[in-house]
């Protein structure tokens, strides 16, 4: 009788265990059921017929974030693209990227490489989504010389990195809802550098490059921050002209050399608001440049020259506010000039 009394309590113990942690299980379940996990990767290669002494490259997207990175060991092809997709969300049984985006057909492509997001998915409807990252790695050989040309249609950033001993000609890249990030290393700049957001951030470093000609850095960004940040301690020979414009956003400048051949100006145009961390008095630092003059009308702002300027090479970066009546416009100014 008392070992059946104790079975029947084991058992009573073992049910409610197994209940204990059934339930939770099945709840879960329950709630993470309608979610699925889309992951692939989809790789291109870009293999001309001809080659050309300066080839083109062209990254059209709707959404995603570009890389752009280069590869010097020998390869036996001028570009690869590989797309990931990272993706989790309600509804996802049974489908797959292409539900959601246009693909090349095989895997190769021409010059032009184009991944249209398809119009009548739910790819805008936060409430459907827990992840969404769809990454394009874009590998270029770095013994080509390259024209790229880089679009976001509607959102995703772009990064670019250019290391020592390449050399790149022109660049463009136009973001609509995004961040780009254009880093130039110990490299060689043979054309124009041109970098437009909507809306996001933009920022272009430079550290020792060589220019083989009076080349353009023109940066624009609607209501993001724009910023210039340039090393150079080594000697271009040539004079570098450059250009970056706001709507109603701000503009920093980062700017050291340690040459007396290389000099700098920057000018402000319609600049009506405050120095970070100044107010009237302009309390930002700069050394080896001469105090900052303000413009003459019809426009307003400042012009910071270094010491020794005109010099053998130079940089001349005009900075624009296109409305300088807006209050969230400010600049940050850290010069250094030898």
């Amino acid at each position: 009788m008392a070992n059946k009394r104790i079975l029947a309590i084991a058992l009573i113990i073992c049910f409610g265990i197994s209940m204990s942690i059934s339930i939770p299980i099945a709840i879960l379940s329950a709630y993470f059921l309608p979610f699925n996990i889309i992951s692939e990767t989809c790789k291109f290669e870009y293999k001309p017929y001809n080659s050309s002494a300066i080839e083109e490259l062209n990254l059209i997207v709707d959404v995603g974030n570009i890389q752009i990175q280069y590869i010097t060991s020998p390869v036996d092809y001028y570009a690869m693209i590989e797309v990931n997709f990272d993706m989790v969300g309600y509804s996802l049984f049974g489908k797959n990227s292409l539900y959601y985006f246009s693909l090349p057909d095989n895997k190769s492509f021409t010059k032009t490489f184009i991944m249209e997001r398809k119009s009548d998915t739910d790819w805008f409807d936060t409430s459907k989504w827990i992840k969404q990252d769809v990454d394009i790695i874009v590998t270029v050989n770095a013994n080509i010389l390259y024209n790229i040309n880089a679009i976001i249609n509607e959102e995703g950033n772009v990064e670019m990195n250019v290391p020592g001993g390449v050399k790149i000609n022109d660049l463009s890249v136009n973001i609509n809802d995004g961040d780009a990030l254009l880093d130039f290393s110990y490299c060689t700049i043979e054309g124009k550098v041109t970098g437009n957001v909507i809306n996001g951030d933009i920022e272009l470093k430079i550290n020792n490059v060589v220019y083989t000609r009076d080349n353009v850095l023109n940066l624009s960004s609607d209501s993001g921050i724009i910023l210039f940040d340039i090393l150079q301690t080594k000697k271009m020979g040539l004079n570098i002209s450059g250009r970056g414009i706001t709507n109603t956003g701000a503009i920093k400048v980062k700017y050291r050399d340690d040459s007396p051949d290389i000099g700098a100006t920057f000018i402000f145009y319609n600049f009506t608001g405050k120095f970070e961390g100044g107010g009237v008095n302009i309390v930002n630092s700069w050394s080896g440049f001469n105090d900052p003059n303000p413009l003459d009308l019809p426009y307003l702002g400042y012009i910071f020259t270094s010491k020794d300027f005109p010099s053998e090479s130079n940089y001349k970066i005009s900075l624009f506010f296109k409305h300088p009546q807006s209050n969230s416009q400010y600049c940050t100014i850290n010069l250094t000039s030898f």
